[in-house]
C-alpha cells in the first residue's frame, strides 16, 4: 500500500503516467478489500482521468481493477462486461491469473454470479492450463483447484486449494478458498465443520485487515445459525471476559490453558500454526490480555 502510494508521487514527479495506472489499480483492490468503497472510487476516477488523456495500459491492469470494484458493487453483469476482452482471450492470454492466481476464482464467481457458466468454465481451463505450464509455483495448482472447486461446488478440490494455499504466501485467497469450502460443507449438511472454517477464514482475514471479506462471512455465520457469545449482567457489562468468543475462539483458549503450543493446537484441529496465531491475537484482543498467561488466568477466573 505505503510503496504503491510512493510509487505514483514518483511517477507523476517524472510525468510517467503510465506508471500510476498499475499502481492505481492496486490500491483500488486494497481498498475494495478493505471495504473502503468511496477510497477505491476515487483511485478509479484518478484512473479514469489518465485513460480520458490517453494514457493506456494493460486490461489486465485497468479493466481488472473496474471489476472488481462493480462485483464488490453488487454488479456482475457490469463487471462482466468489463472483462469481456479478459475472458475472450482465454485461454491465449493468461497475464490475469499469472498475476493475481487467485482471480481465477473471483472470475468464475463474477461469470456464476452474471449468469455466464461458459466464462466461468474458459476461467477454470484457463487456470488448469496455467498452473501445468508452471509446475514449480505452488500458488498455481491451489487457484486452479479453487476455481475448478467453486464451479463445480466440489468440496475435495476446495479442500485441496485450501491446503495447497497454506504453501503459499497467498492469504486472501486462501481465505476465500476456506469461505467458498464452508458454504459447501454446510449446503452438504457439515454445518460444524463449515462454522469452525468460517471462524478461522475471519481471524485471518480481521489480521490481514481485509474487512470486507470479514464483514461477508460474519453475514454467512449468522445465516449459519451462529450468533455473538457476548452476554451481559443486568448492568449491560459482559458476565464475563470470555462471554465474547466463539466456540472456535473459546476451544482454543482452553488448548493454551491445557500449555498446547500453536503448532500442537494446528495439529489437533487440522489448521496451519498461522491461523492459530491469527485467532490468538482476536482472543487477546476481545479478553483485554497480552499473554498466554493471562489468558490462562482469565479462563480460570483468576
Amino acid at each position: 500500500m505505503a510503496e504503491a502510494e510512493a510509487g505514483i508521487r514518483i511517477a507523476q514527479q517524472l510525468s510517467a503516467w503510465q506508471l500510476c495506472l498499475p499502481l492505481l489499480g492496486m490500491l483500488t483492490r486494497v481498498a475494495v478489500a478493505r471495504a473502503q468503497m468511496p477510497v477505491a472510487r476515487e483511485h478509479l476516477r484518478a484512473m479514469q482521468r489518465l485513460l480520458d488523456e490517453g494514457i493506456t495500459s494493460a486490461p489486465e491492469d485497468v479493466g481488472w481493477s473496474f471489476a472488481v470494484f462493480q462485483a464488490a458493487d453488487g454488479q456482475p453483469e457490469a463487471a462482466l462486461a468489463t472483462l469481456e476482452e479478459i475472458h475472450h482471450a482465454l485461454p491465449g492470454r493468461l497475464l490475469l491469473f499469472a498475476n493475481d492466481p487467485g482471480a481465477a476464482a473471483d472470475l468464475v464467481r463474477v461469470a456464476l454470479r452474471a449468469k455466464e457458466p461458459a466464462v466461468a468454465g474458459a476461467a477454470v481451463d484457463a487456470a488448469r492450463a496455467l498452473a501445468e505450464l508452471n509446475p514449480a509455483v505452488p500458488s498455481l495448482p491451489a487457484a486452479a483447484a479453487h476455481a475448478e472447486g467453486l464451479l463445480k461446488r466440489d468440496a475435495v478440490a476446495l479442500r485441496d486449494a485450501v491446503d495447497r494455499y497454506r504453501a503459499t504466501p497467498r492469504t486472501l485467497a486462501r481465505i476465500s478458498a476456506m469461505e467458498d469450502l464452508a458454504v459447501v460443507e454446510h449446503d452438504a449438511g457439515h454445518r460444524s465443520g463449515a462454522v469452525e472454517l468460517l471462524e478461522d477464514a475471519v481471524a485471518e482475514a480481521t489480521t490481514c485487515g481485509a474487512r470486507r471479506a470479514v464483514e461477508r462471512m460474519e453475514r454467512r455465520l449468522r445465516r449459519f445459525g451462529v450468533r455473538s457469545r457476548v452476554k451481559s449482567s443486568p448492568g449491560g457489562a459482559p458476565a464475563t471476559p470470555l462471554g465474547g468468543l466463539t466456540a472456535t475462539e473459546l476451544a482454543i483458549t482452553r488448548m493454551v490453558a491445557q500449555g498446547m503450543s500453536n503448532r500442537e493446537i494446528a495439529e489437533k484441529r487440522g489448521c496451519s500454526p498461522h491461523t492459530v496465531d491469527s485467532h490468538l491475537r482476536n482472543i487477546f484482543q476481545k479478553v483485554g490480555v497480552n499473554s498466554r498467561v493471562a489468558l490462562t488466568n482469565a479462563l480460570h477466573g483468576k
